[in-house]
């Protein structure tokens, strides 16, 4: 099967299990490791930094998965309906 990017379905069993752990240590690190951190000032400090980073993160693995790896060399054999628009007005 031929994919112009990530987001095309069915997904693929790993981007899931990504997608899931992520989620699920996000969310452990709000749950249980930042309230135990010692000094409320420690608490603050930490989720200040590991906010923007963890959706950061998320962000950079949105757009990457919607961006089109292949070489547009590859994709033509398969057909040139499946090249990125902007490649084919070239």
């Amino acid at each position: 099967m031929v994919r112009k990017h990530g987001w095309q379905l069915p997904a693929h069993t790993f981007q899931v299990v990504a997608v899931t752990v992520f989620c699920l240590l996000v969310v452990a690190f709000y749950a249980f490791f930042a309230p135990f951190l010692g000094g409320q000032i420690w608490e603050y400090i930490l989720m200040g930094v590991y906010s923007p980073v963890a959706i950061l993160v998320f962000i950079l693995y949105v757009r990457s998965t919607a961006i089109n790896p292949a070489d547009p060399g590859i994709m033509y054999k398969f057909g040139p309906e499946l090249m990125n628009e902007s490649r084919e007005k070239r």
